[in-house]
């Protein structure tokens, strides 16, 4: 038996391609949902309806039956499609099913605006915890594919939540449909209207962040507040190999430099920045404006105490912790199986402590000295001028990293 599970595009026979409904018209049966079939069952009498778990039981149940089954899904069969989900079933069954292209939403909303998709980000949030807004604060073009509990206003909400309200959005939808709607305008203009699950966002945003671009000691805005100079940043940073979806907590965020910079790694996640002092608080919000790190999000209060309500967390950097180290590391350990956490200690009892506690909760860890010198001009002559010495100390559960074993 053949087996193709096509993409209907946006539901109509407009949009079909000749080759998809060629097969239609030629299948022995063609399964489907109720959002697709009352456009195409004209196509071919043989036309099911099912529920989308069905779809599947039901075509490896037609196995025997007919030479050629079809199973329709909406927009592109291979981008954000539930066929990779059925593919996999119909295989434990001895099906292996071709797919076939249809046009997706990003395809359609794109020929709709009159723009491009080869230079855009996508991403999808339908039957997922994902923000966009990372995406949008590190990208200048992001289509958004909406869906579930997690409506095209809610995210335009959250871009205007975080500062973002300026960028420009166009909602579509339910494209393709008689009642297909698109709307265009700042983000900031948009927070009154709903939309329907069946919406796809485009976003775009001019004044997209480089990512990549490393941020200097003096660009940040600091009053008095201690500040993690830039060559102890990075080599923390590095220590901690931020991916681009990760998570990352800054506890004692001080005036947030850490976490602007690890915001700029994790341009597709969250960095959570806790910090008690007012001054600080204030400061650090200043440099997210500054930096447009609209993916950091600045915590109220000390730690462990505000860790009850954050996420679990892989990926930390402790530049403050105090006498609550100890409760500080206990509470980590006890919100996920997998940790990675760097310290710096500008003090001899700092690095006494926190080797001593990393022992006592057996985390494997690494210590090194970081002694920094840069040039400074004196007259006629350039003199190398320390920094003063940065105990790092980086310690982790369940990654592979190449650390003695605690005793």
């Amino acid at each position: 038996m053949q087996m193709y599970i096509i993409g209907a595009g946006m539901g109509n026979t407009d949009g079909l391609t000749g080759h998809a409904r060629n097969l239609i018209v030629r299948a022995g049966a063609v399964l489907t949902t109720s959002r697709l079939y009352s456009q195409l069952v004209d196509l071919n009498d043989n036309t099911i309806c099912l529920g989308i778990d069905e779809l599947a039981e039901k075509a490896i149940s037609l196995k025997n039956s007919h030479d050629m089954v079809c199973v329709l899904v909406s927009g592109d069969a291979g981008f954000y499609s539930v066929s990779g989900r059925l593919t996999a079933v119909l295989k434990t069954a001895g099906i292996k099913p071709q797919c076939v292209s249809g046009i997706s939403s990003l395809q359609y909303l794109a020929n709709a605006v009159g723009t491009t998709y080869n230079d855009a980000v996508t991403v999808s949030v339908h039957g997922r915890d994902t923000s966009v807004v990372p995406y949008v604060c590190y990208n200048a073009k992001v289509f958004v594919l909406t869906g579930g509990p997690v409506k095209a206003h809610n995210l335009i909400a959250d871009l205007v939540r975080v500062g973002l309200g300026d960028v420009r959005v166009t909602a579509g939808e339910n494209l393709g449909a008689p009642n297909q709607r698109l709307v265009t305008d700042r983000a900031a203009n948009l927070t009154e209207h709903t939309f329907d699950d069946l919406t796809t966002l485009l976003v775009q945003n001019p004044a997209a962040v480089k990512y990549w671009d490393i941020i200097s000691d003096s660009a940040f805005i600091r009053g008095q507040t201690p500040m993690t100079k830039q060559a102890v940043r990075r080599f923390v940073l590095a220590k901690l190999a931020i991916a681009p979806g990760d998570t990352f907590l800054d506890i004692g965020a001080g005036t947030g430099s850490v976490s602007i910079e690890a915001a700029r790694l994790a341009h597709q996640g969250t960095v959570y920045a806790v910090e008690k002092d007012a001054e600080a608080m204030g400061l650090i919000r200043q440099n997210i404006k500054k930096f447009s790190a609209h993916n950091v999000e600045v915590i109220e209060g000390e730690a462990p105490d505000v860790l009850e309500n954050l996420p679990a967390m892989e990926k930390v950097f402790i530049g403050g912790g105090g006498k609550r180290l100890d409760a500080i590391i206990a509470a980590l350990r006890a919100k996920t199986p997998r940790i990675h956490l760097v310290l710096a200690a500008v003090t001899l009892e700092t690095l006494t402590t926190a080797v001593t506690l990393f022992n006592t909760h057996k985390l494997a860890h690494e210590v090194v000295c970081l002694n920094v010198a840069k040039a400074e001009q004196r007259g006629a002559y350039h003199l190398m001028e320390a920094e003063n010495p940065v105990y790092i100390i980086s310690a982790a559960i369940d990654f592979r990293m190449d650390f003695r074993k605690a005793p």
